[in-house]
């Protein structure tokens, strides 16, 4: 009980995602059995046929914030696509691509009060976040080791991770340090919490929570080589659920 109490404290301190558009949320797992990731959506004949969402001023009484950062001038920053599309009010988006090129990151918000946050360094990223409701919260990290940061040799690259929160005061966060990794979260209801932690290559994680005051943790390798290719999948559907799964090596 006390590592619930541990992970709720630390998903709220974090703070601050979901989106769906030409390349939409799709299911990564069926749950059953854990089946071989496929990257087919992240093919550079898929990025280049996205359309953005042309510019045009806002109707209405919106105060929604938004933050768009596209390269760092310390890498070959080219040809990322970034979409911020913000409906509601109060909501505030942060979609940072800092470090890599060909990435893609879609940002979607739905009501009042929703807080979204993305942070990438690397390339051929996939990142989507949708927010339906109020006072959500969702960020996700992308990189290639942990603390790597700013003009290291080496990023996260070919990574997919998607949110998508529909409801109230649901929390959702996804860490990814590694290459070609995918990683979902789904919530529908209210006050649930969900954490990814990968650090690995090649695995595969995915929390489905349907109801209300659901946790769920998935901590996957510790960033050696005998970590990659792991499977986790969980999905809860009722109140007060809570899952834990750990994986250090396959």
């Amino acid at each position: 009980m006390k590592k619930l109490h541990i992970l709720v404290a630390a998903l709220l301190v974090s703070g601050s995602a979901f989106a769906q558009g030409p390349q939409g949320f799709t299911a990564v797992n069926a749950c059953v059995g854990c089946p071989a990731v496929t990257l087919t959506e992240l093919t550079p004949a898929a990025l280049s046929s996205l359309e953005l969402n042309p510019n045009s001023l806002p109707t209405g009484a919106i105060d929604n914030c938004s933050i768009v950062q596209q390269g760092d001038g310390l890498a070959m920053d080219d040809n990322n696509r970034a979409v911020v599309d913000q409906s509601g009010t109060g909501n505030s988006a942060v979609l940072r691509q800092q470090q890599g090129g060909s990435n893609y990151g879609r940002q979607d918000q739905n009501g009042t009060a929703n807080r979204a946050a993305t942070q990438v360094w690397g390339s051929n990223n996939t990142t989507l976040q949708l927010q339906n409701g109020t006072g959500n919260v969702a960020t996700i990290n992308v990189d290639d080791v942990v603390g790597s940061g700013p003009g290291a040799a080496v990023n996260g690259d070919g990574n997919w991770a998607q949110q998508r929160q529909s409801g109230s005061a649901n929390r959702a966060k996804i860490d990814q340090y590694g290459d070609f990794n995918i990683a979902s979260q789904d919530q529908s209801g209210d006050g649930n919490y969900g954490v990814i932690r990968q650090e690995s290559d090649r695995s595969q994680s995915e929390q489905l929570q349907i109801g209300n005051s659901n946790i769920a943790s998935t901590d996957q390798g510790r960033g050696r080589a005998l970590d990659n290719g792991q499977r986790s999948c969980i999905e809860q559907r009722g109140d007060g659920n809570s899952a834990i799964v750990r994986q250090d090596v396959r």
